[in-house]
């Protein structure tokens, strides 16, 4: 291996794993923090899922019907 290339790789890796473990850290810490957050809003659109999926349903439901009536 070239030797300008070990040490910029060996560079790299010792301040590249520091700065990907503080990352890593605060990302863990946020996403505590944020769960309860996301919890609750995620209770209170509920609703707005279930009427998404059955306005899904009903658009659907003519090619259902037509399917039904496909010939092989």
């Amino acid at each position: 291996m070239n030797i300008y290339l070990a040490w910029t790789l060996t560079v790299l890796y010792w301040i590249g794993l520091p700065i990907y473990w503080l990352l890593y850290v605060i990302l863990i810490a946020l996403l505590f923090i944020l769960k309860p957050l996301f919890s609750i809003l995620l209770f209170l659109l509920q609703p707005v899922f279930y009427l998404g999926a059955f306005i899904a349903y009903i658009a659907a439901l003519p090619y259902h019907f037509l399917k039904r009536f496909e010939v092989q």
